[in-house]
């Protein structure tokens, strides 16, 4: 219990008031004369005692009434944790922080969840006294504003529901430093749904001395998102069937009976399958399906209309290239030969390949930089020029490793970060290792006698390495046969032995040609053609000299325009879902598939209890249909009593007056 005027408790000595006349009183001997006593003596013991119990009584009721009249002028509060901010509300910080992340679009019994927020937010100020220090924080946009209470402007035009990830933890120092040494009491006010993402990567031990409280705004009632799309095959290529993976989740409180799924691709509908999920769970749904086009193929998953339409399209960009450049680099001719002769058979039926050889002592980087695919002959070459390739692999390009006589892994060093060891395997006598078929399944177009060959092709030559969590074929039980490895946004697919006839029988196979087509494939720049909201891009322009502007179509219709600076044509960051042209004199550059980060999109509501284990400590929690103020003001100033001492004070007065007149009469 805490006391608002707690000044007055110095008066309780006067509760003693009571007991000092009774006192003197006694002192006090009134002589009255009688006649006969002989019949008072019956009397005189039940009466004296009546008599006794009636003053004491009147003594503690007396002494209870001056108590109830000190209380009352103290203003007793129970559970407030700072009363005193009705007498200094200097001393408090307030901090109202507004989630306003993607999550928080949609309405709710056809009212947006945005005037919802924004009912909040005013209920929240309504507990503030106009003096109160406080701060206004926006989670897309940071600080709207940082004053006294009394001067604050209307700030709803200002809140709106942005694309973006709701994270706290950006914001944890602005916050401490609002509540610097002179401030006693430290609220924050956090209006959410309440989502994981945003109490991410949080320091509980910067949050100890917080006064926190949830508002937290109802879940939607009947609604589904997209979380992802995917396709799941490793390797496009154009007219080849491939699977398009969505996850859906009934993040609403009703479950969804028959809901369309909806996939087109470039404007067109190519499937649809109905689902029913229950509330709170999800479901995969593949769509098998062709990409007819080269270069752009749009993707657009679509669902039904519900009470968030926002998070219902999915967009992707499987940019599939119509003719790629290679390089290879070799240290001996011999060893490209089996390769170029692949892609001379596959560009007699149609150009889709530019290949040039060229000899590893003469490479410069300007050679690499006009090429989509390097082929790399030679450990060696690949170690004697590494800076060159190290360079090249961070503009999202793809590098393919092959080794040669006498080669080993230490010469991968430096960029794969493979250890020392790896000795070259030269078998003979008839003697070799096996490759599995089903490792290459996927690619094969072989004959019947392959399938049924288990041990699919031999291996005589090779450069040992273990069996890794990168490998995707191996050479026996314990070497990797090939290896694919990320660097930056770049594909590295290293082989440790090489397409030749000496090194094994994989050019016999029926299935190597349309192996050596889908790995020249493989790389086709996903991540340049797909991002997610507030990720940087760069165009890839080709004659980008002669080109002054490029222009920004956005999925609204917005157009911007990019200006050439510093070598390439930047957007800093990418605001808005969906699809992202880019143009130059009317001709289309490039286009980009733009979708709401992963961790907005699936990041699940927590419980009052996780949220309490994420911050550190017990925290205030309120739903929408909460009075809101009026708790805030009861949990921040506790609940006054002196009215309820009114009352008792009332009573005792009565009970004193009662037994008094009955004194009198004993």
């Amino acid at each position: 219990m805490n006391f608002i005027s707690n000044i007055f408790l110095w008066l309780l000595p006067l509760i003693s008031i009571p007991l000092i006349i009774h006192l003197l009183n006694r002192r006090k001997i009134v002589q009255v004369d009688f006649g006969s006593i002989y019949f008072l003596e019956s009397l005189k013991t039940d009466s004296m005692k009546r008599i006794n119990i009636l003053q004491w009584l009147l003594l503690a009721i007396r002494t209870f009434i001056i108590l109830l009249i000190i209380l009352m002028m103290s203003r007793p509060i129970l559970k407030g944790y700072y009363p005193l901010m009705q007498v200094d509300p200097g001393s408090s910080m307030s901090i109202v922080v507004i989630d306003d992340s993607f999550s928080l679009n949609g309405s709710i019994d056809n009212e947006s969840r945005l005037a919802l927020i924004n009912k909040k937010y005013n209920q929240v100020l309504d507990s503030f006294d106009e003096k109160s220090q406080i701060c206004v924080i926006s989670l897309s946009e940071g600080v709207l504003y940082d004053g006294i209470n009394v001067n604050l402007p209307d700030l709803s035009r200002l809140i709106s529901i942005s694309n973006k990830n709701g994270e706290l933890y950006k914001y944890v120092n602005i916050i401490n430093e609002k509540f610097d040494d002179p401030i006693i009491n430290k609220e924050i006010f956090i209006i959410t749904d309440g989502q994981a993402n945003l109490l991410t990567n949080l320091d509980k031990k910067k949050m100890a001395d917080w006064t926190m409280y949830f508002v937290l705004i109802d879940e939607l009632k009947s609604n589904l998102k997209i979380n992802y799309a995917k396709v799941n095959n490793s390797i496009i290529i154009k007219d080849k069937i491939v699977d398009v993976e969505v996850e859906i989740e009934n993040n609403g409180l009703n479950n969804v009976e028959n809901s369309m799924v909806n996939i087109f691709i470039n404007d067109v509908n190519v499937g649809l399958q109905n689902i029913s999920i229950d509330a709170g769970k999800k479901k995969k749904v593949i769509f098998s399906t062709v990409f007819a086009n080269y270069n752009d193929n749009i993707i657009k998953i679509s669902l039904s209309e519900d009470d968030s339409n926002l998070d219902n399209d999915y967009y992707l960009n499987i940019y599939i290239p119509n003719k790629i450049k290679v390089l290879s680099i070799f240290n001996g001719l011999e060893s490209t030969k089996y390769i170029s002769n692949v892609i001379d058979v596959i560009n007699k039926k149609n150009v889709i390949f530019d290949y040039d050889a060229i000899q590893y002592l003469d490479l410069s980087y300007a050679n690499l930089k006009r090429y989509d695919v390097i082929v790399i002959h030679d450990y060696e070459a690949f170690e004697f020029h590494y800076n060159y390739f190290e360079e090249y692999l961070n503009s999202n390009n793809h590098l393919i490793l092959f080794p040669e006589y006498d080669n080993d892994l230490s010469q991968l060093y430096g960029i794969l970060e493979f250890e020392d060891g790896g000795e070259y395997v030269s078998l003979e006598n008839n003697i070799y290792e096996k490759v599995n078929y089903l490792d290459f399944a996927s690619y094969a177009k072989s004959s019947p006698s392959d399938v049924d060959n288990k041990d699919f092709m031999k291996i005589f030559k090779y450069i040992e390495s273990p069996i890794n969590s990168n490998s995707i074929a191996s050479i026996g039980d314990l070497n990797s046969f090939w290896d694919k490895v990320y660097f930056s946004n770049s594909k590295i697919d290293v082989f440790f032995t090489a397409f030749h006839l000496d090194w094994n029988e994989f050019p016999l196979k029926g299935g190597f040609i349309q192996f050596i087509k889908e790995l020249l494939y493989s790389n086709y720049n996903y991540y340049n053609y797909n991002k997610h909201i507030g990720e940087p891009h760069y165009l890839n322009i080709n004659n980008s000299s002669i080109i002054n502007e490029v222009e920004h179509l956005n999925p609204n219709g917005d157009i911007q325009y990019i200006p050439f600076n510093s070598g390439s044509f930047n957007v800093e960051s990418i605001k808005n879902p969906g699809l992202h042209e880019f143009y130059n004199d009317s001709y289309l550059l490039q286009s980009l598939a733009v979708n709401i980060e992963p961790a907005e999109l699936s990041s699940k509501l927590l419980t009052n209890k996780e949220i309490n284990d994420l911050v550190g400590h017990d925290c205030y929690f309120f739903r929408y249909d909460d009075s809101v103020s009026a708790s805030i003001i009861n949990n921040r100033q506790g609940y006054e009593l002196w009215r309820y001492l009114l009352w008792i004070l009332c009573f005792m007065i009565i009970i004193e007056m009662l037994v008094s007149n009955g004194n009198r009469k004993a």
